[in-house]
């Protein structure tokens, strides 16, 4: 069993030593998800935009995604990390532009009444990792 960090409040490096199971992971984006952690981001919400609505949970989002969590001194800083990072698998990230079939995006926010930054990527799964 492979164990990744999930959120349950608290500060980043809090989150680092919870660990859920690998098999939990949807299977459209557990590789993405473990490379997102080997590579030093901290995740806490993930789907592959297909598993949920097969089992017949209705309020998932339709589209592979990945939430990750930092400190907000950080959060432009890792933003631009997993930009470099996901170019160098052959990803590129666009702006928000409505075009069909969606594209790789990247947003980050922050919010200032609990202090939570967090990093979203979406339309980003196994498939377009490769085998690097």
């Amino acid at each position: 069993m492979q164990g990744l960090p999930i959120e349950e409040g608290g500060s980043v490096s809090q989150e680092k030593e919870r660990t859920v199971d690998i098999e939990e992971i949807d299977p459209g984006v557990r590789k993405l998800v473990a490379w997102l952690n080997d590579i030093g981001f901290t995740t806490t919400d993930s789907g592959d935009g297909l598993s949920k609505f097969a089992c017949g949970i209705d309020e998932a989002l339709a589209f592979p995604h990945v939430a990750l969590r930092c400190e907000p001194s950080e959060l432009i800083d890792e933003a631009q990390r997993l930009r470099v990072r996901l170019a160098l698998r052959g990803i590129t990230c666009t702006a928000p532009d409505g075009a069909f079939p969606l594209r790789p995006m990247i947003e980050a926010s922050y919010n200032p009444v609990d202090g939570v930054a967090v990093i979203f990527l979406s339309n980003v799964s196994d498939a377009m990792l490769g085998d690097k």
